[in-house]
C-alpha cells in the first residue's frame, strides 16, 4: 500500500457518486492509510461547500454526513470546532442530509469518544420524535453497540437489541439492520447465532463488504486468526483493484 504519489485533485475532481462509493468500500474495511486520511480532507472540502447532501444516495442512507463528522473530529488542525460542526450537521433542516448521517457499517462510531457518542444518541432520539424510521433506529442500535463498554455494557447491548427489533418492525428487509444484529450477537457472546445469521445473509449478498467485515470479527473471536487474516487479505485485494480502477 503505497499512496505517496496520490494526487488529492484526483479525488476532488471525481464525481460525487464515485467519492461516495470510494468511501463505502474503503471505510467498511477499516483501512487506515494515506488515502483514508486524504479522503477525510476531501469530505471536509465537500461539506464546507454545503454539498454533503449531494453525496447521499437516492435511498437516503448515505455516508457523506457521517464521514464529514468523523473528518471534523479527526482533523483538529482545521479551523473548526468539532462539537459545533457535529451540532450544525445534526440540526440542519435538510432531511436528506439528516438521513445521510446514518452509517450502515457502524465503523464511524468506533472512533468517537464516549461523550460524543452520547450526544449522537441524544440527537437521533430527537429525530425519532419527529419521524420514526428504520434507518434512525438502526443508527441508534449501532451507537449503543459502540458504547457497550465498561460497567453498563449489558444495558447498552440490551438497548441496541431493542432498537434493532424496532427497526425490523418498520423494515424487515433492511440489510443494515440484519448486519447490526450480527454485530449484536458477536458482542453479546452469541457466536453460534451470529454464524447462522451470517450464513443466511451471505446467501442473499455473497459479495457484501459489510459481511466480509463481520466475518473477520467472527473469526478473531473464535481464535481462528489464520482465517481472519485470509479474509482481511482478500478485502485488501478487493480494495486495491477498486482503487486502480477509480484512481
Amino acid at each position: 500500500w503505497n499512496f505517496a504519489n496520490v494526487d488529492p485533485k484526483l479525488l476532488q475532481d471525481a464525481s460525487t457518486s464515485k467519492v461516495r462509493i470510494f468511501w463505502e468500500r474503503i471505510d467498511s474495511m477499516l483501512i487506515k492509510s494515506r488515502v483514508y486520511k486524504l479522503c477525510k480532507v476531501v469530505s471536509i472540502n465537500i461539506a464546507g461547500k454545503n454539498r454533503a447532501s449531494e453525496l447521499a444516495p437516492a435511498h437516503g442512507s448515505g455516508l457523506s454526513g457521517a464521514q464529514a463528522v468523523e473528518a471534523y473530529l479527526d482533523c483538529p488542525e482545521l479551523p473548526l470546532n468539532p462539537g459545533a460542526a457535529l451540532h450544525n450537521l445534526y440540526t440542519k433542516k435538510d432531511k436528506a442530509l439528516m438521513e445521510s448521517l446514518i452509517e450502515p457499517f457502524g465503523t464511524i462510531y468506533s472512533s468517537l469518544p464516549p461523550g460524543m457518542t452520547s450526544n449522537m444518541i441524544a440527537s437521533l432520539w430527537g429525530r425519532i420524535k419527529e419521524r420514526k424510521t428504520a434507518e434512525l433506529y438502526t443508527g441508534l442500535g449501532w451507537l449503543y453497540l459502540t458504547r457497550a463498554k465498561g460497567t453498563i455494557k449489558d444495558m447498552e447491548i440490551y438497548l441496541a437489541g431493542k432498537c434493532f427489533l424496532r427497526a425490523l418492525e418498520l423494515d424487515k428487509g433492511g440489510f443494515e439492520i440484519w448486519t447490526g444484529i450480527v454485530k449484536y450477537y458477536l458482542i453479546s457472546g452469541h457466536h453460534k447465532r451470529a454464524a447462522r445469521l451470517l450464513k443466511k445473509l451471505q446467501e442473499i449478498r455473497p459479495h457484501s463488504i459489510e459481511l466480509q467485515h463481520l466475518q473477520v470479527q467472527y473469526a478473531f473471536l473464535q481464535g481462528d486468526y489464520h482465517q481472519a487474516m485470509q479474509l482481511l487479505r482478500s478485502a485488501h485485494q478487493d480494495a486495491e483493484r477498486f482503487l486502480s480502477h477509480y484512481l
